[in-house]
C-alpha cells in the first residue's frame, strides 16, 4: 500500500492510484478504507468502471452495509453505465420454442479459476443435443485449463481485444439465444457488453452471488438456499430464477491427496481450527467471534492462511487487525496463501471456521471432500448463505448457525466432543461425492431446462409483441 499512497502524495488526482489503493485496503479487510478510496477514485472520474465494481464488491464483503444497500447501489451503476447503452434493433430469430438453442458463456475466469472449475462438469454433462455453446473469454491470457474447454464447445472466442461494441457485434453474429455471464462485478466482467443487449435472454450465473444493477440481463440463475423465495426479490434487478436443487455442481482437482486418517487432535493433543477463506472476506465481527472460541477453549489453536503474509508490512497490518479484535496471537500460525500444496494444508485442521457476513464457497467445497467439517453462520441474502447451501446439500445443517453465539457454542461442542468429531469427520468425502454437490449430470439437466424456459418465455412475449 506505501506505494499507492506515495503515488496519491504526488498527484492526489491519480485515478489508478485510488483504486490501487482501495484494492490492497480490500485484501486486507480494511473495508471501509477500501470504500473511501473508491469513492475518491469516483469523485475524480464519475464514469470509471472499474472503480465502481471493486466499491460494490467491496459493500457485498462490508458487515455494516445491509443488502438492500448494496442493492441500490448496484441499480444506480446500471442506471449510470448501463441504461443508455442497449441496442434498439430487433433480433432476426427463428421464434420457434423448440429449435436447436445456442448458449454464450462469457467469462474472464475460463482458465485455471475456480469459475472453470463449476463450469467444467456443466458442460461434460450438458445435453448437447439440442444446444450448441459458444464461449467468450474477456482475457487475453489463457492457460491449459482453457485449451481443455476450448475442445468441450462448439466455439471459442477470445474477445480480450474487441470494446463492447465489436463484441456485441460478433455476439449478435453468433446468433446467440442465451447470454451468459460468469463474472458478475469480478475482474475481467464485460457487463456493458450485456448492455448492449446482443442476445434476446441474457443470465447471470455463478460468478457473482448477487444483482448486477442492469436491467438488460434478464434472470439470475440461483436456488432456493442461497436465496430464499420472497426475500431475494427485491434485491434484484434480474428476476430470480431458482433451480430445483443446488445451483452449482463442485468438481475436485485431479491432484487432490487423499484425506488425512487421523484428525491432527490425535497427535497433536489440542484441536486445531482453521481458516482458508481469503482474508478479505472474514470481517470484524468474524475475528472477535473466533476470539472468544479461543479463550473458551485455551488448549485450541488457529491456522489462517493469508495472502503474501510473508511479508513484513503485510504481517504486521494482519497481526494487529487480529490483536485488535482479541485474537491470542501466540496460538495462531499464519501461512501464505500457496497454489502448490495447497490441500495438504487441509491435514493441519481439525475443524474449519466459515467466514460471515461472506461465507466461502469453493473453499467449503474443498473443505469439506478434504474431510474436514466447517462451521458456518447463516444470514438472509445469497452471500450470507453459501455455508449453509454447501452444508445442507452433505446432511449438515446442524453446523449452520443463525447467531455468531450459535456458531461460537457449535464449534465448541464439536471440539469438546471427539466422538462425535471423529464421525462427523468419517467418510465425508465420500458424503460428498454422493451428495446434489457433485451431481452433475442432474445440476446439467436443471440448467439446460432453464434456458430452454427462458427461450420459451422470450419468445411468447416476442410472438404478444
Amino acid at each position: 500500500m506505501s506505494h499507492e499512497q506515495q503515488a496519491i502524495a504526488l498527484d492526489p488526482a491519480c485515478v489508478g492510484a485510488h483504486i490501487n489503493l482501495g484494492c490492497s485496503q480490500k485484501s486486507l479487510g480494511q473495508l471501509t478504507d477500501a470504500i473511501r478510496s473508491f469513492d475518491r477514485a469516483l469523485a475524480l472520474q464519475p464514469l470509471n468502471v472499474i472503480a465502481y465494481s471493486n466499491r460494490l464488491i467491496a459493500k457485498l464483503y462490508a458487515e455494516a452495509i445491509p443488502a438492500a444497500d448494496y442493492a441500490s447501489d448496484a441499480r444506480m451503476f446500471g442506471t449510470r453505465f448501463a441504461d443508455p447503452l442497449p441496442r434498439l434493433r430487433p433480433f432476426a430469430k427463428d421464434r420457434d420454442p423448440e429449435r436447436r438453442l445456442r448458449i454464450g458463456l462469457v467469462s474472464g475466469d475460463l482458465c485455471t479459476h475456480a469459475v472453470a472449475r463449476f463450469i467444467e462438469p456443466f458442460l461434460e454433462h450438458l445435453d448437447r443435443s439440442s444446444m450448441d455453446v459458444y464461449a467468450y473469454m474477456t482475457h487475453a491470457h489463457e492457460d491449459d485449463v482453457s485449451r481443455r474447454l476450448s475442445t468441450m464447445l462448439d466455439g471459442w472466442r477470445n474477445i480480450s481485444g474487441l470494446d463492447d461494441d465489436a463484441a456485441a457485434d460478433l455476439i449478435e453474429a453468433d446468433a446467440i439465444d442465451v447470454l451468459v455471464d460468469l463474472s458478475g462485478h469480478s475482474s475481467g466482467h464485460r457487463l456493458l457488453l450485456f448492455a448492449r443487449k446482443p442476445a434476446p435472454v441474457q443470465v447471470t450465473w455463478i460468478g457473482h452471488p448477487a444483482t448486477t444493477g442492469l436491467r438488460a440481463i434478464d434472470y439470475r440463475l440461483t436456488d432456493a438456499v442461497h436465496d430464499l423465495p420472497s426475500v431475494s426479490e427485491d434485491l434484484h434487478t434480474e428476476t430470480v430464477w431458482r433451480l430445483p436443487g443446488v445451483s452449482a455442481t463442485y468438481q475436485a482437482r485431479g491432484d487432490i491427496p487423499a484425506v488425512r486418517g487421523r484428525p491432527p487432535f490425535e497427535d497433536n493433543g489440542y484441536v486445531t481450527f482453521g481458516v482458508l477463506n481469503r482474508f478479505e472476506k472474514i470481517s470484524d465481527l468474524t475475528l472477535e467471534t473466533w476470539a472468544g472460541i479461543l479463550h473458551t477453549l485455551p488448549d485450541a489453536r488457529l491456522f489462517m492462511v493469508v495472502a503474501n503474509v510473508g511479508e513484513s508490512d503485510i504481517l504486521a497490518q494482519v497481526e494487529e487487525r487480529l490483536a485488535r479484535a482479541g485474537l491470542p496471537l501466540d496460538r495462531i500460525r499464519l501461512h501464505p496463501r500457496v497454489s502448490t500444496g495447497y490441500f495438504e494444508l487441509y491435514h493441519q485442521i481439525d475443524i474449519a471456521l466459515d467466514s460471515f457476513p461472506y461465507n466461502g464457497g469453493t473453499t467449503s467445497c474443498d473443505t469439506l471432500y478434504m474431510g474436514v467439517p466447517f462451521v458456518a453462520l447463516q444470514g438472509a441474502s445469497a452471500v450470507e448463505r453459501a455455508g449453509v447451501a454447501v452444508l445442507t446439500a452433505v446432511g449438515l445443517e446442524e453446523l449452520a448457525a443463525e447467531t455468531p453465539e450459535a456458531y461460537a457454542a457449535c464449534a465448541l461442542s464439536l471440539a469438546r466432543d471427539p466422538d462425535r468429531l471423529r464421525e462427523v469427520r468419517s467418510g465425508l468425502r465420500e458424503r460428498m461425492i454422493a451428495s446434489s454437490l457433485m451431481d452433475h449430470a442432474r445440476l446439467a439437466a436443471h440448467v439446460g431446462e432453464a434456458f430452454r424456459t427462458m427461450w420459451r418465455r422470450w419468445v411468447d412475449a416476442s410472438r404478444a409483441a
